[in-house]
């Protein structure tokens, strides 16, 4: 499975994509508007969640999106 991302903003950002909680992928993406595209291998049998966020420093400070949730059910 491949989900598509679309980060967007100034400077540099951090996208994480975690499976059931383990990161999975990580990027750091200075544009904004282009699409990151990350693979998602084939699972084991059953629901799984795929999480993603996205982080960048401003003033100092690591803000955080809140997490895009996706369930799949692998079977």
């Amino acid at each position: 499975m491949s989900i598509r991302l679309i980060p967007t903003g100034m400077g540099d950002k951090t996208l994480r994509v975690y499976v059931d909680g383990q990161e999975h992928f990580t990027q750091t993406v200075a544009s904004t508007g282009r699409t990151v595209t990350v693979d998602i291998p084939a699972l084991s049998h059953g629901a799984h969640r795929i999480t993603a966020t996205l982080e960048l420093v401003s003033d100092g400070e690591t803000v955080t999106t809140e997490p895009l949730t996706h369930v799949s059910i692998w079977y």
